[in-house]
């Protein structure tokens, strides 16, 4: 009985998302509990106070597009790296604390990677097992992983699945729905914080 429950259970695709999401909790406890985040090279340099900018200026209800703590003052929102347009970085900063949104910011990024790698290997025909096996590749190993020690890296990187998994779906639906929601998501991508790999990942998309 324990064996048959434990099968179906798996025959849904949001239980294998559950169960994926908990492994990079496991993998990840420091940040789950907000004991602990990168704060070293450029995580403590750039991302860190870019990210704590952009908090405290979003509780006095603005964007941050100029700061007096550079020099004699500084355009930031030129400097692509703080993402003041990205969706969830305003999100994260506007719905917890600064040390919770910083270290959420990872570990929502890893499963979002994760769950789009599912989607985009089963619209090409994986099995579950298969399918979800690529996910935990791809956010495990060096291809994307590897990404941890730039915040900005890990942000872009992880909408690349989707791109895929988005273009495959409305391709095949022949939807213009599908290609506004490509278009919405490349946006997105361009705006995480690291331009340059943005459009390589457009591209390879």
């Amino acid at each position: 009985m324990v064996k048959k429950t434990f099968r179906q259970f798996f025959e849904r695709d949001w239980a294998w998302a559950v169960a994926f999401c908990l492994a990079v909790i496991c993998f990840y406890p420091e940040l789950f509990w907000v004991k602990a985040a990168p704060l070293v090279n450029d995580h403590w340099e750039q991302h860190y106070p870019w990210a704590w900018l952009l908090h405290k200026t979003l509780e006095q209800g603005k964007l941050p597009f100029w700061t007096p703590l550079i020099h004699c003052g500084f355009p930031i929102a030129a400097e692509s790296q703080i993402g003041i347009f990205y969706l969830p970085n305003l999100l994260l900063s506007l719905l917890l604390p600064f040390p919770a949104s910083y270290a959420y910011t990872m570990l929502i990024h890893f499963m979002i990677s994760g769950l789009g790698t599912a989607l985009a290997a089963r619209s090409l025909g994986l099995r579950r097992p298969a399918a979800w096996f690529a996910a935990v590749l791809f956010v495990f190993g060096t291809s994307y992983g590897g990404a941890y020690y730039n915040l900005t890296s890990l942000k872009t990187i992880a909408w690349f699945p989707w791109l895929l998994w988005i273009f495959e779906t409305g391709m095949r639906k022949k939807s213009a729905g599908w290609m506004a929601l490509w278009g919405l998501t490349a946006s997105q991508l361009l705006v995480a914080g690291y331009l340059q790999v943005g459009a390589l990942v457009i591209g390879m998309a």
